[in-house]
């Protein structure tokens, strides 16, 4: 499962990071805590600028039960299928 360490390591930490973070967002890549960020965007702005269009886990801080679901968009670049290996002639590289 995609991120599964990452979901593991702040269920690990959660009780511990209640203490203080209550309500934050926790950033977190490869088991590793990132930051402690005060919104979901400023997480997932955050964890672009570092890492880029990677996964990275953002979850809030809060007491089991109780956990939000937010969805955050990423951003893929799909080339037509009909595309695929062929060069127009308003294309910058050279069929040569």
């Amino acid at each position: 499962m995609c991120l599964e360490d990452e979901i593991k390591y702040f269920d690990t930490n959660r009780h511990e990071w209640l203490q203080e973070h209550r309500g934050e967002f926790a950033l977190i890549k490869n088991s590793t805590l990132v930051a402690f960020c005060s919104s979901d965007a400023q997480a997932y702005r955050k964890g672009l600028a570092e890492y880029g269009n990677t996964a990275f886990l953002i979850k809030q801080i809060l007491p089991e039960g109780e956990e939000k679901v937010a969805r955050l968009p990423s951003v893929f670049l799909r080339v037509p299928d009909d595309t695929v290996g062929s060069v127009n002639s308003n294309s910058p590289v050279s069929s040569s």
